[in-house]
């Protein structure tokens, strides 16, 4: 999920900021919008307060969505004041009807998995690892920005949105000493197979462990959940991260997931 870049002409700089702002507060009241056609459904939810770019989601059980529901949302987003509707992290099989109804890739990730007993986690005691409740989502989401920018970060609808993803979750914040919020992770569990679902820390906490930590209390969390397998996709350019989890133990798969755009102008 990603940033819209904003160059604005010199001479018109103050009627766009303008209209902008005037979006963002109108875009700022929406709530996600469910889109239905038949028995297939799928949501379009703001990525952020201070983005103009929407995300599709779908947890039906059905994978594939029709070409019309994909049309249905991409006007739902556009009729919304949104300038870009993005998707999540897709297969192949998945991605076609988004090709057809004229997305493109902005991102590819890379599939890395572990058997749950052999990854490797060193402990780290700086920080106090416990898991959060909803009153804490707020906070979450505001990590969640500073982490990855209004470009890639979540507000508090995505965030939600990712927690209902699968059948089990866990969401675990790690907290400095005097209590401060320094990152958080999202692990989820589903038919046995264990998922990293999200892993943000604040620029402050960088280089410290605290991703390690997240990543080792996550891993207890799907242990005591008789998890063996854990699977986590992050992109390919983030070389921190893909580092982070081969240093663990997670070893690279040959699937290669991508995130589609389309720039509804």
């Amino acid at each position: 999920m990603g940033v819209i870049a904003r160059r604005l002409a010199l001479g018109c700089s103050v009627f766009v900021v303008i209209r902008q702002s005037l979006k963002r507060r109108a875009w700022s009241t929406r709530d996600v919008e469910t889109v239905r056609m038949g028995r297939q459904h799928a949501q379009v939810v703001p990525l952020n307060g201070g983005s103009l770019a929407a995300v599709v989601t779908s947890h039906a059980s059905t994978a594939l969505l029709s070409d019309e529901l994909v049309e249905r949302c991409v006007d739902s987003a556009r009729s919304r004041g949104f300038v870009e509707l993005r998707t999540g992290a897709l297969g192949l099989l998945e991605q076609g009807v988004y090709l057809r109804a004229g997305f493109e890739t902005r991102s590819e990730l890379r599939v890395l998995a572990a058997d749950v007993g052999q990854l490797r986690l060193p402990a780290n005691g700086r920080w106090e690892y416990r898991e959060c409740g909803s009153d804490m989502h707020p906070a979450l989401a505001e990590a969640d920005l500073s982490a990855f920018g209004e470009d890639a970060g979540f507000g508090l609808l995505m965030l939600r949105e990712v927690l209902s993803a699968t059948p089990q979750t866990a969401v675990i914040g790690a907290f400095d000493r005097n209590g401060g919020l320094s990152g958080y992770a999202v692990f989820g569990k589903s038919r046995g197979i264990g998922y990293v679902q999200r892993l943000a820390v604040i620029p402050a906490a960088r280089r410290r462990g605290a991703g390690s930590g997240l990543l080792g209390a996550g891993v207890a969390w799907m242990r005591g959940n008789a998890t063996k397998r854990v699977l986590v996709n992050t992109e390919l350019t983030n070389t921190p991260a893909l580092n982070l989890y081969r240093d663990t133990g997670f070893e690279d798969q040959p699937t290669v997931l991508s995130t589609l755009t389309s720039r509804l102008g």
